[in-house]
């Protein structure tokens, strides 16, 4: 063999070695690439992704019982029987049930104002035990009992003139809530939002809250 093939044999092969060497390079540059574009895709798709979560929670509507909780306030003794003329009878009775009320002691009042359930005003704050002793049910049903009362008398006139009508709805409503009955408690917020009173802006931002 000569000197000139011996020298051509040797150029093939580094040349073949080279063009592997090329290709092994390319092969990693590609899987490397590839591997990238794979975190990548995988870092975007958990970006959107916590994003989209993200969205989702912000646009929930709140739970309707938080939101009862959150919007409730302890409705004041407006009524102070002791205070009021002496031909009321059982002045006693009814006295020591609004203190029971105004102490948080929503069991004994109960007890003392079932005497007087056919009165709108102590059905009123009757619902309103119920309520604060997690007895849904009976709150509602009370409010909707004093809905359908009518006053008798002068006294009981004043009394009922003391109790807004609009917090009857108001309290019923967040009642509903706390039963999970959203469209019920709606159907008393929408007739808050229709008139100027007192309770207006807070059931135009429940309404909110639960949309």
């Amino acid at each position: 063999m000569s000197e000139e093939d011996i020298r051509q044999g040797i150029n093939l092969f580094e040349m073949q070695r080279l063009k592997q060497l090329l290709c092994d390079a390319e092969d990693k540059s590609y899987q490397y690439a590839a591997h990238g574009w794979n975190q990548w895709w995988k870092l975007a798709a958990s970006v959107c992704l916590l994003l989209g979560l993200s969205y989702w929670m912000i646009n929930q509507p709140e739970d309707a019982v938080a939101v009862a909780d959150k919007y409730y306030q302890h409705y004041p003794n407006v009524i102070n029987p002791a205070t009021r003329s002496a031909h009321i009878r059982h002045r006693d009775d009814l006295s020591v049930a609004m203190q029971a009320y105004e102490a948080g002691d929503y069991h004994m009042a109960i007890r003392l104002l079932n005497a007087y359930a056919t009165r709108p005003a102590y059905t009123f704050y009757l619902a309103l035990c119920y309520y604060e002793t997690g007895q849904q049910a009976e709150a509602i049903a009370r409010f909707e009992q004093v809905k359908t009362q009518q006053s008798s008398g002068f006294y009981e006139a004043n009394l009922w003139e003391a109790i807004l009508w609009e917090a009857i709805l108001w309290y019923q409503a967040l009642a509903y809530l706390k039963t999970h009955q959203v469209q019920q408690a709606k159907s008393n917020l929408t007739l808050l939002t229709a008139t100027n009173n007192p309770y207006q802006k807070k059931a135009l931002a429940l309404m909110q809250a639960l949309d």
